[in-house]
């Protein structure tokens, strides 16, 4: 799917001190442009390189709002809002780390406050039932990314957040908790429920499809 401007809520950017304006064609800048180069372009307030940086990343920050909600007009919604904060952050970023990190963290937080404001449902397993459950094997290994997306769209709002930050964004449940304003026993009820689900979920989704979805156990060293 291709992002565009208009189609993420131009609105919302063109009320706020960003805006990406429409540029000429024959306006353009080297497609190898490094990210650094733009950074400091995009600081200065120049159109051209905050619409190639715009242009760069939107996709894959949009599939990052995707994994937290379900709808599409609202991930939209969210990479909007999203997008504002990187910009107005611009000068923040320290350049000691990646930059598509620094931005996939201000998306998920932007999903994470949406979510918060919709109050998710999240439950609560015994400890018991938490302390049977393996944690070495992550469900998603040896999944493509695309399969990954459609079988995490699946899950309830609880467990696919608290899957999303424990096994693809890699916090902790301590973490997690805090994010989210639960028990660390509800993170790990969550992602106990998530995983159960997934699992479900590839069969299903193998059968329906004629193709072995369900990922490979990590290897252990001998």
């Amino acid at each position: 799917m291709t992002i565009s401007l208009q189609n993420i809520g131009a609105t919302h950017l063109a009320t706020s001190s960003v805006r990406l304006e429409e540029t000429n064609s024959s306006s353009t800048l080297p497609q190898n442009m490094t990210d650094d180069a733009l950074i400091t372009r995009c600081i200065a307030n120049d159109r051209l390189a905050q619409r190639a940086l715009y242009d760069r990343y939107t996709n894959r920050l949009y599939s990052v709002a995707m994994r937290y909600v379900r709808h599409a007009e609202t991930a939209q919604d969210v990479l909007a809002e999203a997008w504002i904060k990187i910009f107005k952050n611009l000068s923040k970023f320290k350049h000691d780390g990646s930059f598509e990190g620094w931005m996939k963290r201000i998306v998920s937080n932007e999903a994470l406050m949406y979510l918060r404001k919709n109050r998710i449902d999240t439950a609560e397993l015994s400890v018991a039932v938490i302390a049977q459950e393996p944690s070495e094997v992550r469900v998603t290994d040896g999944l493509e990314s695309a399969d990954v997306l459609r079988l995490l769209d699946t899950l309830p709002d609880g467990c696919r957040t608290v899957f999303n930050l424990f096994e693809l964004e890699g916090f902790k449940h301590r973490e997690i908790a805090e994010k989210l304003g639960v028990s660390i026993n509800t993170s790990k009820s969550q992602l106990i429920l998530a995983k159960q689900k997934l699992r479900q979920a590839y069969q299903v989704l193998s059968q329906r499809e004629g193709r072995n979805l369900r990922p490979t156990p990590k290897q252990t060293k001998s």
